[in-house]
């Protein structure tokens, strides 16, 4: 479950484990702890060294750690049909 219990949390979430699956699924890990070290490797990958293209081609700790405002490269789906919505009502 999300924190916010908002569902469009849900999709960022399912992206973020996604790419971690994709990054440790061709290993097979022996034990729990080698498993866990296999994870944090991927997060890490993950957050430093992929780039995104909905964030400028920047990683995201290179996001998270500018200063101002992040240009959105995606369209936010949600908000535009809710707009449409209101004004069919």
């Amino acid at each position: 479950m999300t924190q916010n219990s908002d569902p469009r949390e849900n999709a960022i979430d399912e992206r973020v484990n996604g790419t971690i699956r994709q990054e440790i699924s061709e290993v097979s890990y022996p034990d729990f702890n080698q498993t866990a070290d296999g994870v944090k490797t991927a997060v890490d990958i993950c957050n430093k060294e992929h780039l995104h293209s909905g964030i400028g081609m920047l990683t995201r700790l290179q996001a998270h750690n500018m200063s101002g405002e992040l240009k959105q490269h995606w369209e936010n789906y949600y908000l535009i049909n809710k707009e449409k919505y209101v004004n069919m009502v």
